[in-house]
């Protein structure tokens, strides 16, 4: 009796830890899966490169679709004629001037890259920006918001503004409302995860 007693004692004491354990294990996955949850929850940057974004964005536009375009800045090297081109960011006054990121805030990049109507600036102009690590991206978008939303605009008046933001990345558009409009749309297809961060009318 006394060993009947002793091994049920023993066999309920073994039930009772391997059930310990297995909540043990079970919380440990949850946890798991919860880190994994929250590991991809973190925005990733659009592409490898603000060039890469823009290039990304134009090749899915049709023949009929595309519209003089000029990319980069005006350096040898930079400057493309048929499409997107890299903007380089040693100029902060001329990247202020043109994009509207303040140029206090344009030693927060780490590169860009650029599209805009051969016509006029202000018919359509694009500016993508990669932010080095650390860097808010909707901080930056919110700065160049709140610089384009009281610029006086010379050479016409652009009719929309668009900025979006994805992990490091913020790119900005502005100009004819079909044109950034049709740039909205092909943008957005391209990369669903990005967030329209402001679309303001510049015309009220």
């Amino acid at each position: 009796m006394k060993k009947s007693l002793i091994l049920l004692i023993t066999c309920i004491m073994a039930v009772s830890m391997t059930g310990c354990g297995g909540d043990s294990s079970s919380s440990k996955a949850e946890n798991e899966t919860s880190a994994l949850t929250s590991t991809e929850a973190v925005s990733q940057n659009l592409a490898d490169t603000p060039l890469d974004i823009l290039n990304t964005v134009w090749d899915s536009y049709g023949d009929d679709e595309k519209f003089p375009a000029a990319g980069g800045d005006f350096s040898e090297s930079n400057n493309n004629m048929d499409g997107p081109g890299v903007y380089g960011i040693e100029d902060a006054e001329g990247i202020e001037s043109l994009f509207g990121l303040p140029a206090a805030s344009v030693g927060k990049l780490e590169s860009a890259a650029s599209l805009m109507h051969m016509m006029n600036a202000n018919t359509f102009t694009c500016g993508a920006f990669r932010l080095k690590e650390g860097e808010d991206a909707l901080l930056a978008a919110s700065e160049i918001k709140d610089t384009l939303m009281v610029r006086d605009w010379l050479c016409g008046f652009p009719d929309k503004l668009i900025i979006f933001t994805g992990g490091n990345d913020a790119v900005v558009c502005f100009g004819n409302a079909e044109i950034t409009d049709t740039f909205k749309a092909k943008f957005t297809a391209a990369f669903p995860d990005a967030e329209i961060a402001f679309e303001e009318n510049l015309i009220v």
